[in-house]
């Protein structure tokens, strides 16, 4: 199924930053995919500090086109709004931490959604070629996880470096001894990012494919790869979206709105509502509850104390006040967020609300645009949410990527003419 990819911001196709821009973003995603045994050969060659140098291929870009657009007085609105709560919420971490390091890491981790935001509509509804592009990285993600369940041990796994005076992972080893439970992420850095990656380019790749057939494999095999990671968030994610994206088709929009929607209101709302609540964790093991259990017992309790503790209120803890900015800086005790909408309420306090607010308007705009659009940026903001519920999503980069460029295609598609709410253009969705 071929589709058009709307526009996502002032600049003209032909503009040099968003080429360059476009043309950053695969080689970014490149990286990712095989980012342990790229950081393993920095590693053997003595230079793993040059793996930060992927950022530019984001920052370099982003920075070209926010300039571009300033000088033709045609800023894209999500530069305002984004420059608006990272003034504001640095401000808030420059006055909690005295200095600028957890600001500037929480800022990079946030760019990746502004990223989208404004030029990730190639994602979302990708050219032939990207779509292509995007099905070999899905397929290269398939091949690492399979060898490394089933055939080798690569010899990245486990090996840790120093950037910045700070020890980092090359590859996460999770020192699960099972052969049978030991989680794997083939050639990406950890099995979350394995998660992470496949899910995302599947539920965006699927809709390439006009059999029903073909994409009910096509997402059995993705949610098979996925029980290899042991990632039991991802994987519910995915079962739940790819359930949806098989029933008929009068029915998949609506349901993926409402599931949008509910795992929206979950996100924000379970960290609260089981607040006081004890779980019992059971046996444990890499399918249990257990891990669920300790974010109810202990992970979002300790967030919000944190919190609650350190907030300059309204305005939450500020940008990079908890989790992988608490990490690298040292200076504190490190608190897990462990969900993300914690994550944005420790940044940014209650406005973050307003984030959350704008995904739901994101959600119910997908009414007046193409289905052909709207479906897989639905499938995309869904899966996230869902996967935020237990894990801080917004903190890995591709999923970052992914969900401002959902929410920048459902918010700046153009509207479709003449077209009743609610109402599919007939033939704007493969047949069943």
């Amino acid at each position: 199924m071929s589709k058009k990819a709307p526009e996502s911001s002032n600049l003209t196709s032909g503009s040099v930053a968003l080429k360059i821009a476009l043309w950053g973003m695969m080689i970014y995603l490149t990286i990712y995919t095989f980012e342990s045994p790229i950081r393993y050969l920095l590693y053997l060659s003595r230079i793993s500090a040059v793996i930060v140098a992927r950022d530019a291929l984001i920052l370099v870009p982003i920075t070209m086109i926010g300039i571009s657009g300033l000088l033709r007085r045609q800023l894209h609105p999500a530069f305002l709004v984004f420059s608006a709560f990272i003034f504001v919420g640095s401000i808030v971490s420059i006055l909690n931490f005295h200095g600028l390091f957890q600001a500037a890491l929480g800022t990079k981790i946030l760019v990746n959604v502004l990223f989208g935001l404004v030029v990730g509509a190639a994602l979302i509804a990708p050219s032939k070629l990207t779509a292509r592009y995007l099905l070999a990285l899905w397929l290269a993600t398939v091949i690492g996880l399979v060898l490394e369940k089933y055939v080798v041990t690569y010899p990245w796994i486990g090996l840790k470096t120093i950037i910045g005076n700070v020890q980092v992972e090359i590859s996460r080893d999770w020192q699960i001894a099972d052969p049978e439970s030991k989680r794997v992420g083939g050639f990406t850095k950890q099995s979350i990012a394995a998660a992470i990656l496949l899910s995302q380019v599947a539920l965006v790749t699927v809709f390439q494919f006009r059999s029903y057939v073909v994409r009910a494999a096509f997402l059995i095999v993705s949610i098979g790869c996925i029980y290899l990671t042991t990632q039991k968030g991802a994987l519910i994610g995915m079962v739940l979206v790819s359930g949806i994206l098989l029933l008929p088709v009068t029915l998949r929009l609506a349901s993926l709105r409402i599931c949008a929607a509910v795992a929206a209101i979950l996100v924000v709302a379970l960290p609260f509502l089981t607040s006081g609540l004890v779980m019992a964790e059971g046996r444990g093991g890499v399918f249990s509850a257990s891990s669920f259990a300790m974010r109810i017992n202990d992970t979002w309790p300790n967030s919000l104390k944190w919190i609650s503790t350190a907030q300059i209120f309204p305005f939450g803890v500020g940008v990079g006040g908890i989790g992988a900015g608490q990490q690298l800086a040292g200076s504190i005790v490190q608190h897990y967020p462990d969900n993300m909408f914690l994550l944005l309420y420790a940044y940014f306090g209650l406005p973050s609300l307003l984030m959350f607010g704008l995904i739901l308007y994101a959600i119910a705009r997908s009414f007046t645009i193409d289905p052909e659009v709207a479906m897989p940026a639905l499938a995309v903001l869904t899966f996230n949410l869902l996967y935020g519920i237990v894990v801080t999503v917004m903190e890995d980069q591709v999923s970052a990527l992914f969900i401002g460029s959902a929410i920048g295609v459902l918010l700046y598609a153009s509207r479709l003419p003449h077209r009743r709410v609610g109402v599919q253009r007939p033939g704007a969705v493969a047949p069943v």
